[in-house]
C-alpha cells in the first residue's frame, strides 16, 4: 500500500493528465490494529501515522467480503454494516490455503485444510510421512505462515529423518523460534522487529535491506541486489 501510493504520487509529477483526487489507496485490515504479528501497540501506532501521512486511507475492523467487477463490498464489525468502494484495482494479500493436492488426502485436517502434524511435523496415523510449511498445522501451536517457520520445519525434518537412520540419534521435536519481522513502508521507512529489538523509520529500512540481502541466496545475486539498490537511490536522488 504504501509503495502503491508513493508510485502514483510520483506519477501525479510526471504526468498532467493525472489528478491526486482521481485515485485514492484504501488499506483493508480486519484486526483492530496494525501489523498484528509483532504484537506491539506502539509499532501498530506509527504505521498508522505512517500510512495517513502517505495518504492511504486505513479502515480498520473491516473485513472484505466480496469482489465483483470493480466493486469491493467490505464489512464494518463496529457499525455492523456493509459498505461498497468501487475499485479500478484490487490486491488481496490475505489469507491462504493448502494445494488441490492436500484437499485430495484422506488424512485428519485443520478447521481450514491443513494437515494437522504432531510436535515431530509427522501425520499421526502416518509416523513415516512429514507435512511442513503453509500445507501444515501443529496441532500444539498457533504459527505464523512465514518464511522463517517453514525454514525452520524444513530444518528439523532434515534432522529427523537423519535420526531414523542413525543410531544414538533421536529425533527432535519442533519448537518455533521468532527471529523477527521485517516491514517496509513506501520509500525509506521501515519497521522492524528484530530478537525483540523494535526500529522504525529510516533505521528500520535499512535493517530490512540489510537482512534481506543476507538472507538472498549465491554471492552473485548479493551483489547484484546491491548494486540495483544503488542505481535506485542514485536515481531517485538525481
Amino acid at each position: 500500500a504504501g509503495s502503491l501510493v508513493e508510485f502514483l504520487n510520483e506519477k501525479l509529477k510526471e504526468t498532467k493528465n493525472l489528478k491526486r483526487n482521481e485515485f485514492k489507496v484504501y488499506l483493508v485490515e480486519l484486526n483492530s490494529h496494525l501489523l498484528a504479528e509483532i504484537n506491539d501497540r506502539k509499532s501498530s501506532d506509527i504505521a498508522a501515522e505512517r500510512f495517513k501521512n502517505l495518504g492511504v486511507e486505513v479502515l480498520l475492523n473491516h473485513q472484505v467480503i466480496n469482489f465483483e467487477g470493480i466493486n469491493v463490498e467490505i464489512f464494518a464489525k463496529e457499525s455492523d454494516t456493509i459498505i461498497n468502494i468501487q475499485s479500478g484495482t484490487f490486491i488481496w494479500t490475505a489469507g491462504i490455503k493448502p494445494c488441490e493436492l492436500i484437499e485430495n488426502l484422506k488424512v485428519k485436517k485443520s478447521d481450514n485444510g491443513k494437515i494437522l502434524v504432531d510436535k515431530y511435523l509427522t501425520l499421526p496415523d502416518y509416523p513415516e510421512v512429514y507435512a511442513i510449511g503453509d500445507n501444515a498445522q501443529v496441532e500444539t501451536q498457533n504459527l505464523w505462515t512465514t518464511a522463517q517457520t517453514a525454514v525452520q520445519q524444513g530444518e528439523l525434518t532434515a534432522n529427523n529423518l537423519y535420526a531414523k537412520t542413525s543410531l544414538f540419534r533421536y529425533s527432535k521435536p519442533f519448537k518455533y523460534f521468532h527471529q523477527g519481522t521485517l516491514i517496509t513502508i513506501g520509500r525509506n521507512f521501515g519497521i522492524s522487529d528484530v530478537l525483540g529489538f523494535k526500529l522504525t523509520g529510516y533505521t528500520g529500512w535499512f535493517v530490512w535491506k540489510f537482512v534481506h540481502a543476507l538472507k538472498i541466496m549465491g554471492t552473485e545475486n548479493k551483489i547484484n541486489i546491491f548494486f540495483d539498490w544503488v542505481k535506485v537511490l542514485v536515481h531517485r536522488r538525481y
